[in-house]
């Protein structure tokens, strides 16, 4: 059965896409079948992961405007995990459908079963705000996954939750928020120590143990348009995101 998993924060700059992307990775080589869909009209994921000069004939824009999602899925650089693209115009989807009747429902009805039975997991990598996309990949998800590595951005979890159970009570029964995982986290400041505490403290058994640490590695790795495994496989980054796919998996059986 596919496992639909939302990668969310409000907040930009949590790792969000990092996480999206890596995490994804980590399955594939895991030996699962992934697709990562890209809702932020950054395109970060977008830009990492699709091959140099090419141009997608379809995008998640085309999608909400009636693209069957199998027309826009395109083969990513690293085999096993296929990608759903993401553009700057995407933005604007926000106001054009402001009015439209069924807006939130749009992803969730995109994901039929012939998708679904192509892919053990599908990825969505969410823009920094919990507006109408955002609350569209919440609706089609069964779980959530929030990064979190500062106080500012434990500040937006709460009304993300609110929203969460908001969408859990009229729209989508079977979704939970399953986990929260520590980004770019350095054990040796005190400002690292406290953040941890203290999302221990709020949020208990939903913390993972692994915490992905800051790395640049992880930085540089998407301008190469690689994952991290791919262009650092030794590196502290990817034993961090080979030790979450792990956790995570182990948590899911």
């Amino acid at each position: 059965m596919t496992k639909i998993i939302s990668i969310s924060n409000q907040k930009g700059g949590v790792g969000k896409t990092t996480t999206a992307v890596n995490l994804s990775a980590g399955l594939v080589l895991a030996g699962k079948k992934v697709l990562l869909i890209d809702t932020d009209p950054q395109a970060n994921a977008t830009i990492n992961l699709l091959p140099p000069g090419y141009q997608p004939e379809f995008t998640i824009k085309d999608v909400f405007y009636g693209t069957k999602l199998n027309d826009a899925i395109c083969t990513s650089v690293m085999d096993g995990l296929d990608i759903v693209p993401s553009l700057l115009s995407f933005a604007a989807i926000e106001s054009e459908f402001l009015s439209k009747i069924g807006r939130e429902l749009i992803l969730r009805r995109s994901l039929d079963d012939q998708v679904k039975q192509e892919y053990d997991f599908i990825i969505f990598d969410t823009p920094p705000a919990l507006g109408m996309i955002s609350i569209n990949t919440l609706v089609a998800a069964d779980e959530v996954i929030v990064p979190v590595h500062e106080f500012y951005a434990l500040e937006g979890v709460e009304l993300l939750m609110n929203v969460v159970s908001q969408i859990k009570e009229e729209l989508n029964p079977k979704l939970r928020v399953s986990a929260f995982l520590l980004t770019m986290h350095d054990e040796r400041t005190n400002l690292a120590k406290d953040v941890k505490e203290k999302v221990n403290e709020i949020f208990g058994d939903m913390v993972l143990n692994t915490t992905i640490p800051r790395n640049v590695k992880l930085a540089e790795a998407p301008s190469h348009k690689q994952t991290i495994f791919d262009y650092a496989d030794m590196s502290t980054g990817a034993k961090a995101y080979t030790d979450l796919t792990s956790e995570l998996l182990d948590l899911w059986r």
